[in-house]
């Protein structure tokens, strides 16, 4: 899952999976508000795991959207949020300068396949999500 200009990221490596021998299902959200849920779980209900990824912080976007959809839902699918972490980037870049940094474009790329694995093989979907001034909280079943 991608908003805006990621999409194409997510497009390139569901490719690349796909040439792997891996299923991917590419599903873009053009806007994080307002949400269409109902819409979201429609597409999100017979996907194993779901990744999102972002070009910005993974808190507050659409990770966290999803994150909360999922939860409130009890959907019982693990969630991956693939962007910058919390502190790595102090400094404002453009959106070239971001993809070609080695932590990014592996995120984005690269481990797309690997990160998919990870979460079907620890399989401790997200049961609940709450959203206090920017911060979700999770809980995962064991």
């Amino acid at each position: 899952m991608a908003t805006g200009s990621t999409v194409h990221e997510i497009v390139d490596a569901a490719q690349r999976l796909a040439d792997a021998g891996i299923q991917a299902k590419v599903v873009s959200v053009p806007s994080i508000r307002p949400c269409d849920t109902a819409a979201l779980l429609a597409a999100l209900k017979p996907c194993k795991a779901v990744i999102t990824v972002e070009e910005h912080n993974v808190n507050g976007g659409l990770g966290s959207l999803v994150a909360e959809v999922l939860a409130e839902a009890g959907a019982g699918i693990p969630l991956k949020r693939l962007g910058i972490p919390d502190g790595e980037y102090a400094a404002a870049a453009d959106r070239g300068w971001l993809r070609k940094t080695p932590r990014l474009r592996c995120r984005f790329r690269r481990r797309a396949g690997a990160e998919n694995a990870l979460i079907l093989r620890r399989r401790k979907p997200i049961t609940r999500a709450v959203c206090r001034a920017g911060f979700v909280f999770t809980s995962r079943r064991a």
